[in-house]
Parts: C-alpha cells; structure tokens; sequence
C-alpha cells in the first residue's frame, strides 16, 4: 500500500480536528497531549489516619469532598 499524499493526510487531520472542536473536546485533548499521560491524575496525600475517618462521619464527608475536588469529579 502507498501512504497518502500529505496534503490529503492534513486535509483530514483539519477535518479530524474540526470535528473535535465542535464537539469541544480542544481543551481535554490539549490538556492530554501537555500531561503526556492521558487523563491521569495521582491521588492525593492522605489528609487523616483510616480509623479516625471511618469514626466520624463529618471527617468522612469532607475527606470525600477533598479527594473530588483534587480529582475533578462530580460528588453526587
């Protein structure tokens, strides 16, 4: 097999990334490609001991609430 020409290899990536932006997926695909690790995101330091959030439910919550936040996930 040939490869294809480079004008119609950039006449589908513009169409490829034309397609993207209207979707709005510019931003998450830029934000990749400068991690250069995909989606990933490192848990963050524990902020309590295990038994003293599993003992009191408003330290649970707001564990909970931090590690949503560091992470940028919806808490329902």
């Amino acid at each position: 097999m040939s490869a294809p020409a480079p004008a119609a290899a950039e006449e589908k990536a513009a169409v490829a990334n034309a397609a993207a932006a209207a979707k709005g997926k510019e931003v998450a695909a830029a934000a990749a490609a400068e991690a250069g690790r995909g989606r990933f995101v490192p848990y963050p330091a524990p902020v309590a001991e295990h038994a003293d959030v599993v003992a009191d439910a408003a330290r649970f919550r707001a564990a909970l609430e931090r590690l949503h936040a560091h992470m940028g996930t919806r808490l329902k």
